[in-house]
């Protein structure tokens, strides 16, 4: 007769035997999504007995005791070890069928070397075995097991709040290989109906240290925990939901339901939908843009049974399916991301349409400010543009196409009070500079965001060096006499791209908050880092800058040493060119520091700088290899230094 778990369990086929024995067995297990608490795996936990090792936290073997009416003493109450592991056995038979009857006889027989069939009759040669070398087995460790299994990655579950105290002694143990990464689990921070919501966001507050007033606080607070996450190794978010909803509400009414609930008061349906919907939305994006997979747990009921709910606390093992049609919801919410994504969203675009201008523009399809001048010729070339860009519309996104008369109304419309301003650029600065007059271009963006020398495709799709604007404001023939570069006395990006030296975590919120680092517009946190002499010195090169306004030195006057990232590490060698493409992505900051020089925000001439402000300015000056005129320490207008 057969044993129950032979060699070739379950693999009835020589092609199954092949592919798992030669191949699949040998492979590292990447478990990514687990329940094993880090503090654990740290401390490298020796269990006393076999039912604290089966029975302390499994939900499945729990249902299974209730299910053949076990007492609640012996499934999570304080029940002697050996009969809670005896009425285990004696109910385990009934399970034949189950998986986890598969489960149980793996482990006893991989681990403990037992090859028989657990039953009441066998338990108390199992319980004395299995105790016997937990407590004597130095590979029966919480260490031991993960080892033994030949697991390369473990992916915790982790709440926003969470410290991460525990991954950041594992990932300093030279001693354990094995990666023990965080998952971001934010469900009740997304749970507005859910009992304790308001609890959890006075924890939320407590853990980001600023006030959470609305819903785009909760979501700056989202952000800058998954930055956190991110910084200490985390890969994957968890959302355990419900079911997944689809509902969108003006901003107003959710923070109106927001402020209800924290006051005590039940949300609606719909706006605990909408409140879903919206974190999802906005953690999704935080989630692409850092590389983290998101995973969606959903259609499962939670916590069904109120009696024992109020007994034994959530989370002890009632949970069930649930029947909720969630596909038509999830289908939207994936629906919005991708027409998201495909608005330029993921290149940080302000999604105001400019793209698709200058792409009219290079295909020779779009309107010119003289057109507006000729009516005749504005209404012929509307037409054949809008019999064009209609096609586009209608068969290539299916949307609605443009009137042409709405259109040519709103152009005469908005027109009118331009023309008068409309003339030969290049003529009239041709004529200016023959008077002797002196003209002056002022930028936006910096070199990283040039269409040809910036980070493809996180820029802006026109040329921002200064070179340019000669070319851009009609005058190509003219040289510039000089360029003067802007740089922060540290580095910030706007939108999405890669940002070799950024902070995460409390190392960001800082120095955003002495920056002042918020959107004008939209209030969201701008990405912050030390000063950057790779990108600098490029910017300089590609804006051909003649000298520098260093601003916002004042910032740094807080810090006890100044980082500067120095080099980027590619592939494991050091770069002092900046790179691109593939290899930019995979740069990685080298940071030195320098001392800090204390409150600079009340100096006014150069002299009145501290010498270790003076080095840190000169140090910047030489690594940039472009001298710096002026230093600003402050927004007032005698803040702004001149050096000489």
């Amino acid at each position: 007769m057969r044993a129950f778990l032979s060699e070739n369990f379950l693999l009835t086929t020589v092609a199954a035997q092949t592919l798992y024995c030669d191949h699949a067995s040998k492979q590292p297990i990447i478990d990514y999504h687990c329940h094993i608490d880090p503090r654990e795996i740290y401390e490298d936990r020796q269990f006393d007995d076999l039912s604290q090792l089966w029975l302390g936290g499994d939900h499945y073997k729990w249902r299974l005791l209730r299910a053949n009416g076990v007492e609640e003493k012996y499934v999570t109450g304080d029940g002697d070890g050996w009969e809670k592991f005896r009425r285990f056995a004696a109910v385990l038979p009934k399970a034949i069928g189950n998986p986890m009857v598969h489960w149980c006889h793996l482990e006893l027989k991989n681990y403990f070397g037992w090859e028989g069939f657990l039953s009441e009759d066998t338990a108390r040669e199992v319980w004395e075995l299995c105790n016997e070398k937990l407590q004597n087995g130095p590979d029966l460790t919480a260490r031991g097991f993960i080892r033994r299994s030949n697991v390369e990655m473990i992916g915790t579950t982790d709440d926003p709040c969470d410290s991460l105290e525990w991954h950041k002694k594992l990932a300093a143990d030279e001693n354990f290989p094995v990666k023990v990464c965080p998952t971001f689990r934010p469900d009740k921070a997304l749970q507005l109906h859910k009992p304790g919501f308001a609890a959890y966001i006075q924890k939320l507050l407590e853990t980001v240290g600023y006030p959470l007033r609305n819903i785009e606080d909760v979501k700056r607070a989202l952000s800058d925990r998954i930055a956190y996450f991110a910084a200490h190794g985390c890969r994957a978010a968890d959302h355990g939901l419900d079911h997944v909803s689809f509902r969108r509400l003006p901003e107003s009414t959710l923070n109106a339901a927001f402020q209800k609930v924290l006051s005590g008061e039940a949300p609606t349906v719909e706006e605990t939908e909408a409140w879903q919907t919206e974190l999802l939305l906005h953690c999704a994006v935080e989630y692409a843009r850092r590389g983290l997979v998101m995973q969606l747990h959903y259609s499962c009921l939670r916590n069904p049974n109120s009696r024992a709910f109020a007994e034994l606390g959530p989370d002890t093992g009632f949970d069930c399916i649930a029947l909720s049609d969630s596909g038509g919801a999830l289908a939207k919410l994936l629906d919005e991301l991708e027409e998201d994504r495909l608005a330029g969203k993921k290149f940080g675009s302000p999604r105001r349409g400019i793209a698709p201008i200058y792409g009219d523009k290079y295909m020779k399809k779009a309107l010119r400010m003289e057109d507006l001048l000729e009516p005749q010729r504005l209404e012929r070339r509307l037409r054949q543009l809008l019999e064009w860009k209609n096609l586009l519309l209608e068969r290539g996104y299916g949307a609605p196409g443009e009137d042409y008369d709405e259109t040519l109304r709103w152009l005469r419309e908005n027109g009118a009070p331009l023309r008068p301003y409309i003339c030969d650029t290049g003529v009239y600065l041709e004529k200016a500079i023959a008077a002797g007059k002196d003209v002056l271009f002022e930028a936006q963006l910096g070199a990283l965001r040039d269409i040809d020398f910036g980070i493809f495709p996180y820029t802006s799709s026109s040329s921002s060096i200064a070179a340019y604007a000669p070319v851009g404001a009609g005058i190509p023939g003219h040289q510039l006499d000089s360029s003067i570069g802007i740089m922060k006395a540290y580095s910030s990006c706007v939108g999405e791209g890669p940002f070799t030296c950024e902070f995460f975590g409390d190392e960001a919120h800082a120095l955003r908050e002495a920056g002042g680092e918020y959107g004008a517009a939209t209030g969201r946190p701008r990405r912050v880092g030390g000063f950057d002499v790779v990108a600098s010195r490029y910017g300089v090169m590609m804006q051909g800058a003649t000298e520098i306004a260093l601003t916002k030195l004042d910032v740094l006057s807080g810090m006890e040493k100044v980082p500067v990232c120095v080099a980027y590490e590619v592939d494991g060698e050091r770069v002092e060119d900046f790179p691109t493409g593939g290899r930019l992505n995979r740069a990685k900051p080298i940071y030195e520091y320098f001392p800090g020089f204390g409150d600079v925000s009340k100096c006014r001439k150069k002299e009145d700088l501290p010498q270790a402000a003076l080095d840190y300015i000169a140090y910047l000056e030489k690594a940039v290899k472009c001298p710096i005129k002026y230093v600003s320490v402050g927004a007032e207008r005698d803040a702004c230094i001149e050096m000489f």
